[in-house]
C-alpha cells in the first residue's frame, strides 16, 4: 500500500514506529460483506510484533520505505508530501496466509479495506509540538498477480464450486484496560476462539499520549510477577519476577531459542530500559508447527496478571492471536474462528 502524508505545523517524526503509526484500526471484508479481519490498535500491535520477529536487517531495508527512522531525526517537514510503501503482510496479519498461499480470485475480487486514521497526537512525536493536522492522500495498493494456466484455474474453480477454497490466517483480538495507578492488574481475555497461539501485553504510560513524548513507547521493565493463565494452565508454570527471565521468555515466544543469526532488534536493554518491556506467553503445543494451538471459551478464559513496582499510570493492552478458517466458494465467502 502506498500513501502520501503532509504534516501541518512544524516538524515530525514516527518516533519508535513507522507509518503504520497512522492506522488506528483496520477491517478486512469480502466482497459479499462478510468481515475477515479486524484488527484494534493496529499501529500498536505491528510495533511490538514486527520488533519481536524481524531481524535488523529488515529494519534497515523493508521498515525504512515504511517510514522506520533509527537515526530518530524529524524527518516529516511542516507542509512537504513524504512518501510511504507498507507491504500488505505488514498491513494486517490477513494478507500472510499460512504456508504462504496466494488469495484466489473469488475472494480478492471486490476486498474491502477499512482503515481507521489515529489521532495525531498519538500517530506522530514531535520535540517542539505544534502540529495542527495532517493529510493522508494518494493511497494506492499495488498488487502482485499471478495468471494461472487455464487448466489450473479450471481446477481451483472445480474445487471452489464442491468444497470452497480453504485459507488459514491469523487473527488478532484486542483487549484493552485502562490500569491506572493501580499495581496490580488481571486482563481477561474474553474472546472464544477454536485455536488460541499467543497472547502478549504491553503498558504504555497515559502522560505519553500526546505529541512531544513517543507515544508507542512502554515503561522500563517494573513487574514484580508476571505470568499468563488459560483455564487450569499457567505460562510459564512460575510467575515471571525478573527482566533477565522477561526477555528469555520472550524470546522463546518467537522461536528465537532454536535458531540463531535471527536475534530480533529488540535487544536486552531495550526490553527492559527502552520501551519494549511486554509479557508473552505462546499457546502452541510445538513452537515449530501451526495449527497446534488450544481453545479459549467461556470456561478457559486468559488472563494476564501481573503485580508491579512502580505507580506511574498506564494503559495495558493485550493482544490475542488465533487462527481463523475461510472458506472460498465461487460465489460466497464464509470464515470460522
Amino acid at each position: 500500500m502506498k500513501l502520501a502524508l503532509t504534516i501541518n505545523g512544524g516538524n515530525a517524526s514516527f518516533g519508535s514506529g513507522s507509518a503504520m503509526n497512522l492506522i488506528k484500526s483496520i477491517k478486512i471484508l469480502s466482497s459479499s460483506g462478510i468481515e475477515l479481519s479486524r484488527t484494534e490498535d493496529a499501529n500498536v500491535y505491528h510495533k511490538f510484533i514486527s520488533r519481536s520477529t524481524h531481524s535488523s536487517n529488515w529494519y534497515r531495508s523493508i521498515a525504512t520505505i515504511m517510514g522506520h527512522n533509527p537515526v530518530g531525526n524529524e524527518f516529516l517537514l511542516d507542509g512537504t508530501k513524504s512518501i510511504f510503501c507498507i507491504p500488505l503482510t505488514e498491513l494486517d496479519p490477513f494478507f500472510n496466509l499460512y504456508d504462504n498461499k496466494l488469495l484466489p480470485a473469488n475472494l480478492a475480487s471486490g476486498l474491502r479495506v477499512e482503515i481507521t486514521w489515529e489521532n495525531l497526537e498519538v500517530a506522530l512525536f514531535s520535540s517542539a509540538g505544534g502540529i495542527t493536522s495532517y493529510v493522508v492522500s494518494e493511497i494506492e495498493f499495488r498488487t502482485e498477480s499471478v495468471t494461472l494456466a487455464d487448466s489450473a484455474m479450471a481446477i481451483l474453480n472445480r474445487e471452489a464450486a464442491t468444497n470452497g477454497l480453504e485459507l488459514t490466517y491469523d487473527r488478532v483480538y484486542t483487549s484493552p484496560t485502562n490500569t491506572g495507578t493501580n499495581l496490580e492488574e488481571n486482563v481477561e481475555i474474553r474472546k472464544a476462539v477454536s485455536l488460541a497461539k499467543g497472547v502478549f501485553c504491553i503498558t504504555i504510560p497515559t502522560a505519553n499520549q500526546v505529541q512531544t513524548a513517543d507515544s508507542f513507547l512502554t515503561n522500563a521493565y517494573a513487574f514484580s510477577s508476571a505470568d499468563v493463565r488459560l483455564g487450569n494452565q499457567h505460562y510459564p508454570f512460575q510467575p515471571i519476577e525478573n527482566p533477565q527471565e522477561g526477555y528469555f521468555n520472550y524470546l522463546k515466544q518467537y522461536g528465537k531459542h532454536k535458531t540463531y543469526g535471527n536475534e530480533p532488534i529488540t535487544e536486552y536493554e531495550d526490553y527492559s530500559q527502552h520501551g519494549m518491556a511486554m509479557i508473552c506467553a505462546s499457546f502452541e503445543n510445538d513452537d515449530s508447527l501451526n495449527l497446534t494451538g488450544i481453545p479459549v471459551n467461556s470456561s478457559r478464559i486468559a488472563e494476564i496478571r501481573f503485580t508491579r513496582t512502580s505507580t506511574i499510570p498506564i494503559k495495558t493492552i493485550a493482544f490475542l492471536t488465533y487462527t481463523a478458517l475461510c472458506r472460498a466458494s465461487l460465489s460466497n465467502v464464509s470464515c470460522k474462528i
